[in-house]
């Protein structure tokens, strides 16, 4: 079964990339992520952001440019189970119906106002509000506007804070300098008793005596003589 998704940012900037994600879970095929024209404006206003959404928003900036330059309204994002597209639509107004009930100043509002305008063009095509946010699904299903909620476990990893980082390079110096260390294995020794016990000899060296000391150190003066006149030789 076909399905139209008018996805908010969050699938844009806080989830996975688009072709990594697991449509499979949605149960339906094809599917069809539909890019309104507010979510493109919000879009926009991340292309100078920090490095994390400015990556996202000049990615999703790349398909459209792609689609305008040939001129096809979408985009393949997965070829087959399920299939899905990105479809750009630019020109869909909100709802004049659902003026009185909705803020159509905020983007999220006006996502819910353009569902039900497509709902009532084209209702042999299923088309939900595709969001994480409680907010807006709440206000959609007050307002008997379908929706559907991104899953928690489609967003990527948080962003790591420099601590974090500091940490984990720490861990890496660490397990660098374990790998330099020397590496001792014991196997199976088949002298070790029933008690699993091995008797070993270790040879230790005999003391020298305070005597044999004095022998050695008077043998090194004698032929190391103690130099205590360092007069330069006459030339």
């Amino acid at each position: 079964m076909e399905i139209h998704l008018v996805a908010d940012t969050n699938l844009f900037f806080e989830c996975k990339p688009l072709d990594q994600l697991p449509w499979q879970e949605l149960g339906y095929d094809p599917i069809v992520i539909l890019l309104a024209k507010p979510v493109l404006d919000e879009i926009d206003k991340h292309k100078n952001a920090n490095s994390r959404t400015r990556d996202r928003a000049l990615e999703i900036f790349r398909r459209v440019r792609q689609m305008l330059k040939f001129s096809v309204l979408e985009s393949e994002i997965r070829t087959s189970s399920p299939k899905v597209v990105l479809r750009r639509m630019p020109s869909v107004k909100p709802d004049p119906a659902l003026e009185e009930h909705l803020d159509y100043t905020k983007t999220d509002e006006r996502l819910i106002g353009i569902v039900s305008t497509l709902n009532a063009r084209s209702p042999e095509h299923r088309v939900l509000l595709f969001t994480e946010d409680a907010g807006p699904a709440m206000t959609a299903d007050g307002l008997a506007i379908p929706y559907l909620m991104i899953d928690e476990s489609w967003r990527r990893p948080p962003v790591a804070t420099d601590d974090a980082k500091r940490i984990k390079e720490l861990k890496r110096e660490i397990e660098a300098y374990r790998a330099q260390e020397p590496r001792i294995s014991i196997g199976t020794c088949e002298s070790a008793d029933g008690s699993n016990t091995i008797a070993a000899t270790r040879r230790v060296a005999t003391p020298l005596t305070q005597m044999e000391i004095g022998g050695f150190l008077a043998a090194l003066k004698l032929k190391h003589a103690l130099v205590t006149d360092f007069t330069p030789p006459s030339p």
